[in-house]
């Protein structure tokens, strides 16, 4: 190969594309769930509402060598929103590592942005390619805050002994978040003030949860205001674990006590061993740990700020309103 160029794929790479994501990802996610396939490309790269994501790659005759996404989201900051790209799926074949690709794909990522208006970019970078970030001046933020409640703490220490991917598993049929459900949950653009926080249009919820193809999701109301709601998704490991994720949620801080409540009745119903969410912002903690929820901390976060007025804070991880469904695998 002689000088890679970085390029836009089309939907002729396709096949290309995702045999290299799934053949470099396999071995290394913590879910089987997660399949690479057609309807894979069509949710999450065509049919966002957030807009079409950029796919890179770089080829070596006909074949893709390497590749990475820019995934588009809206964050919202002090009541301005931000045109925000995700940068991720980002995978070099590993005959070709080690020839800088990766570093060439984040600087083609950058400008790529630009050209499409962005004002921010920010990734949840593993720790094997958090130094590629760094050395490309990426901003190091932190490590990605969590709450975790243990409710079978020896089904978690036999799961300690017997590790595995997990798979998803059916949710109960009266938390199932079918379409029409989905379609009658109102747009929710009022971040949290003095925090980022992602936005999520009227048809994000249908998108995000009743369209994904390969997870099934529940949502759960709070016992006091049917407007307070969390999505959850569920999976087991192979050693009869069963994990429940709070995936989003929309909650007033006083609906927050029935929320929790609805959230463990229904881990209850289903035999978790763990409930776990991203810690969010604007609701008092106190909550969360009266019923025995504890901070951990998983996966870092990075930014590139495009635009010259951003805000100090998006330096801050004290500042994010985190929501796993920012991650496509959960």
């Amino acid at each position: 190969m002689t000088n890679p160029v970085v390029e836009i794929a089309s939907d002729a790479d396709r096949d290309k594309v995702l045999e290299l994501l799934q053949k470099s990802f396999l071995s290394v996610q913590r879910s089987e769930t997660v399949k690479r396939d057609t309807r894979f490309w069509n949710w999450k790269y065509r049919s966002s509402p957030f807009g079409t994501a950029f796919i890179q790659v770089i080829r070596d005759d006909e074949n893709v060598v390497a590749t990475g996404c820019l995934w588009p989201m809206t964050l919202l900051s002090a009541g301005r929103r931000l045109k925000a790209f995700q940068t991720c799926d980002i995978a070099v074949h590993p005959d070709f590592r080690r020839r800088g690709f990766l570093k060439q794909i984040l600087s083609a990522r950058k400008f790529l942005a630009l050209e499409q208006g962005g004002e921010l970019l920010f990734s949840f970078p593993n720790s094997n390619s958090l130094p590629g970030y760094i050395q490309s001046g990426w901003q190091y933020v932190g490590r990605v805050p969590w709450l975790v409640r243990v409710a079978r703490p020896v089904a978690m220490v036999r799961d300690r002994l017997n590790p595995g991917k997990s798979k998803a598993i059916e949710v109960p049929m009266e938390y199932q978040l079918r379409e029409s459900i989905a379609a009658d949950i109102p747009a929710h653009s009022a971040g949290v003030q003095d925090s980022i926080s992602l936005d999520r249009p009227a048809d994000y919820w249908r998108w995000r949860f009743s369209e994904h193809p390969n997870r099934q999701y529940g949502l759960v109301r709070s016992s006091t205001d049917p407007n307070s709601i969390a999505v959850f998704t569920l999976s087991r490991k192979p050693s009869g674990l069963i994990e429940m994720v709070v995936v989003d949620l929309v909650c007033a801080p006083e609906s927050l006590s029935g929320l929790l409540s609805a959230i463990l009745k229904c881990a209850r119903r289903v035999g978790t061993g763990f409930v776990a969410l991203m810690k969010p912002q604007g609701l008092p903690m106190g909550a969360f740990y009266r019923r025995a929820f504890v901070p951990v901390r998983e996966k870092n976060l990075v930014v590139l700020p495009l635009a010259s007025d951003l805000p100090d804070e998006i330096a801050d991880i004290g500042h994010w309103n985190f929501r796993a469904a920012m991650h496509d695998s959960i």
